[in-house]
């Protein structure tokens, strides 16, 4: 990466934090919000997406000679960091996890998301949730959720599946297959479909957060 593409590779970085805080607050990240981060003052949803964002932004960067040497201690320190804010917060979300927009987490407590997990746009996730591999199967083969998916608390997601957008998943259901269709709840073990939903009958609130090159240029980026 040159340094066109670090820059942008962090700013964006910095973006998907700021859609993360609108789904939690329905308002923009604020000077005193930081401060209530790292002072350890209440959201600790927040601050566990804050220090993740953080360790994806600077540890995933793929760097070459100079650029490698520079941002070597930034990488270690929010490496180790974020390791220490997910042992405290009780939850285990590898930092090579790709993840969209805005990320809702309501608890945090007894979350576990595969490395090879991949995170739609908008998602929401409770407690006691997990997102694994099936050992039997391929292990290098984790979920990926699509847009607007909504997981229960202790619902469980094991293997190679696809969950399509917009799909409710409903608290301790088991998911090993991957459903036929979006715009529906499931539930149960094995997990069945409860019902239909309507295509912008969306789980959740605060979806309506400007698009990267909109915050851009409202922060002066460009």
């Amino acid at each position: 990466m040159n340094g066109r593409e670090i820059r942008e590779h962090i700013i964006y970085h910095k973006y998907l934090f700021y859609t993360d805080f609108y789904r939690y607050s329905g308002r923009e990240f604020r000077f005193k919000d930081w401060l209530k981060i790292v002072l350890n003052y209440e959201m600790p949803q927040i601050r566990v997406l804050y220090f993740l964002r953080k360790a994806q932004k600077y540890c995933n960067l793929s760097l070459m000679g100079g650029w490698r040497l520079l941002f070597f201690p930034v990488r270690r320190f929010y490496r180790r960091l974020n390791k220490h804010i997910q042992e405290k917060y009780c939850l285990e979300i590898p930092i090579t996890v790709k993840i969209g927009t805005g990320l809702r987490m309501y608890h945090t407590e007894g979350v576990v998301i595969n490395n090879e997990s991949v995170i739609g746009n908008n998602c929401s996730i409770f407690h006691q949730v997990t997102l694994g591999n099936n050992i039997r199967a391929d292990r290098y083969k984790a979920p990926v959720l699509g847009d607007y998916v909504n997981v229960g608390s202790g619902a469980k997601l094991i293997g190679d599946i696809r969950i399509p957008d917009n799909v409710t998943i409903a608290a301790n259901a088991v998911v090993t297959k991957s459903p036929e269709h979006g715009d529906v709840v499931i539930g149960g073990i094995p997990y069945k479909v409860l019902k239909s939903k309507d295509a912008d009958d969306h789980e959740g609130w605060n979806f309506d957060y400007m698009t990267f090159e909109e915050w851009k240029r409202s922060h002066k980026y460009q």
